[in-house]
């Protein structure tokens, strides 16, 4: 069997007998029947993935990857060993270099499809929350065991008996079969995708107005402050005044950290708090603005606010890597991503408006 017809087979075997494995699993477990997965039917491509990808493993350590790590570790044995020592050792390494690759292999696949259908798709397909040793929700060290597990009866049961099956069958109607499965799946998928997005397009309308609601409840507080109201007698970046690039910095920054589900809260604050300063820095000031501003700043606010180590390190730290220590926290980040974000637009907004300007300028004195 060449080696496409035996990947298109493998693959489309193995998401099937994923399936009605996770059916009985979950189902026994839930004392009902349960369709897992994002697909409405009857696979799960995350074990067809996986069995490609121990396939490969598999062949390689056939060709005698492992011989040579084995042949060293045998020769370096202290003290020296026979041949029934040389036996056992070289067994034990060869389980354990197996054991540890499939770990990486199946957890890391398990990894990546947990955290990308939950930030790509909102799904959560699987939950390992009350999981010891868990990461993310997506893996925990009780599975990635039973994944190893799994692997080792693949390689020693699955694989050969799938091998045995397939070259019982004619070629060219096991490949037919395969490539229709996966398209099966591959429709499966547009369409569960299709209902996502139109999902997330009817939601995000009134995500949108309640994101704007509770960022303005945020915010409210502070800009009652005369401290910072006085913000918007500066110009800044050219076209802006300073509190209004502070307000685009706060809610960009409201937005990643909520999206990255950090402290949205601080991130908003923050943002809004980092150009306190009450100069016109192109004119007055003192020396090396860009480096010493950021504790001006924090000193304004901390006169003005109540302020959490967070927030401290935003208004303290966004003006990185002028400030040669790199923020604290991811919140700190968001804001200086977004701080430089918002200044680079504004200077570009400046300059189109400005082009624009001189254009219809030109085209007046002509005429």
């Amino acid at each position: 069997m060449s080696e496409l017809p035996l990947a298109v087979y493998l693959f489309a075997l193995f998401s099937l007998v994923g399936w009605v494995l996770e059916v009985c699993f979950r189902s026994a477990r839930q004392k009902k029947l349960v369709n897992p997965g994002f697909l409405a039917g009857p696979y799960l491509p995350l074990y067809g993935a996986s069995v490609l990808a121990l396939t490969c493993c598999i062949i390689h350590l056939n060709k005698g990857l492992l011989e040579p790590f084995v042949a060293d570790l045998i020769d370096n044995a202290m003290p020296p060993v026979g041949d029934w020592g040389r036996l056992l050792i070289a067994a034990g390494a060869l389980i354990l270099s197996k054991a540890v690759l499939y770990f990486f292999v199946t957890t890391g696949m398990e990894l990546v499809t947990g955290l990308a259908s939950r930030r790509l798709l909102n799904r959560q397909l699987w939950d390992y929350s009350g999981e010891v040793f868990c990461i993310g929700n997506s893996v925990c060290l009780k599975f990635s065991c039973l994944w190893v597990a799994l692997a080792f009866f693949y390689e020693y049961v699955a694989f050969p008996a799938a091998l045995s099956l397939g070259r019982s069958l004619d070629p060219v109607l096991l490949l037919a079969l395969g490539l229709g499965v996966c398209l099966a799946m591959f429709f499966d998928f547009c369409l569960q995708a299709n209902k996502v997005v139109k999902t997330r397009r009817i939601l995000s309308v009134a995500g949108t107005e309640e994101n704007h609601r509770e960022f303005s409840k945020i915010v409210r507080p502070l800009l009652e402050k005369e401290e910072l109201r006085r913000l918007a007698h500066f110009r800044h970046h050219w076209n802006k005044t300073r509190l209004d690039h502070s307000m685009d910095v706060a809610w960009l920054s409201y937005v990643i950290t909520k999206r990255l589900s950090r402290d949205y809260v601080s991130a908003a604050r923050g943002g809004l708090l980092h150009d306190l300063f009450h100069y016109d820095w192109a004119t007055e000031g003192p020396r090396l603005h860009g480096l010493r501003h950021p504790r001006i700043c924090l000193g304004n606010a901390e006169k003005i606010v109540d302020l959490n180590s967070r927030e401290r390190d935003i208004i303290k730290k966004h003006m990185w890597p002028l400030t040669i220590m790199p923020p604290r926290y991811p919140e700190a980040w968001c804001v200086c991503l977004a701080d430089t974000y918002c200044g680079v637009r504004d200077y570009l907004d400046a300059a189109r408006r400005l082009r624009r300007t001189s254009n219809e300028g030109c085209v007046q004195s002509r005429l």
